[in-house]
């Protein structure tokens, strides 16, 4: 590897705003508000602040969360993502990853691809270092027909993988980005 490459970390493309982050039409109004409010929490973490005035709202949060009524294949993953935010200091990168892709997989299997899609780049972003997360949000978002979203972050994948030695992920990012040329 070339060693000026390699002190260089990849550039992380910006989440998306606007109507691919907003919920979908398709979640009920209870549905939607709390995939939005909590999306706007991890966002908030993963740009460098809190997310939330203070971990008081996101205790009571995840509490409201998990006494929910509601579809738990949303409401589990966006408890977990709750308490991990209530200290974002110590909120372990790995576990809001994840969440945020139990999040994507429920999302999308109920036709919210905006907050799906949303949640997949919050993944990457949390985990930033993991060429993994980077490499499943581009593969959504292109999917999804979001070219330009996704060569960001699978060009991310790529170099992510390259400098861990990931091998297969590099190759799986690549052939992505060939399929997308």
């Amino acid at each position: 590897m070339d060693p000026a490459r390699a002190s260089r970390a990849p550039e992380e493309p910006p989440l998306a705003a606007g109507p691919a982050a907003a919920p979908h039409r398709a979640l009920p109004d209870p549905v939607a508000a709390a995939v939005d409010r909590t999306l706007r929490y991890v966002q908030g973490w993963v740009d460098g602040g809190a997310g939330a005035s203070d971990a008081g709202e996101l205790a009571e949060w995840e509490r409201e969360l998990l006494l929910g009524e509601w579809d738990p294949g949303a409401r589990l993953p966006l408890a977990v993502l709750a308490r991990e935010l209530t200290d974002p200091a110590g909120a372990d990168r790995e576990r809001v990853a994840w969440a945020c892709l139990c999040v994507t997989e429920w999302a999308l299997e109920s036709g919210a691809v905006g907050p799906g899609l949303a949640f997949a780049e919050a993944a990457a972003r949390a985990w930033p270092d993991q060429g993994r997360y980077a490499w499943a949000a581009g593969r959504l978002l292109r999917a999804h027909g979001r070219e330009a979203d996704a060569e960001s972050w699978l060009r991310r994948a790529a170099q992510l993988a390259e400098r861990a030695g990931d091998w297969e992920g590099q190759a799986r990012s690549l052939a992505e980005l060939v399929g997308s040329e």
